[in-house]
């Protein structure tokens, strides 16, 4: 799933294997793109809105990563996305430190 008119659509077209769905910036659109997919992946804070709505509703699956440094603020519903992902991926140790700071019952 990749936000419509974004680069990451446009960049991972030609990656053999992979089906992009584009949708319109929106947590209920992206959870009913994702829709019987095998599992989805949220790289970016909001998405994980997205993915935990998309598991709620049809059981799929989802991964995390993690790439921003900065501490997130409390918030219940992203704490419960953390913790009801597949896998939680850093992309750095410094952004790890941060996450298990906020999340300390994940393991990224």
């Amino acid at each position: 799933m990749a936000r419509r008119g974004g680069p990451l659509g446009e960049r991972s077209r030609d990656i053999a294997g992979l089906e992009i769905r584009e949708v319109a910036a929106s947590p209920i659109a992206a959870a009913l793109a994702v829709r019987g997919s095998a599992i989805a992946h949220s790289h970016e804070a909001r998405t994980v809105y997205s993915v935990l709505l998309a598991k709620l509703l049809f059981g799929v699956p989802y991964v995390i990563t993690r790439r921003m440094v900065h501490a997130q603020s409390p918030n219940f519903v992203r704490s419960l996305a953390y913790r009801r992902a597949r896998a939680v991926a850093a992309v750095s140790r410094a952004a790890a430190d941060k996450l298990r700071e906020r999340h300390p019952e994940i393991e990224p």
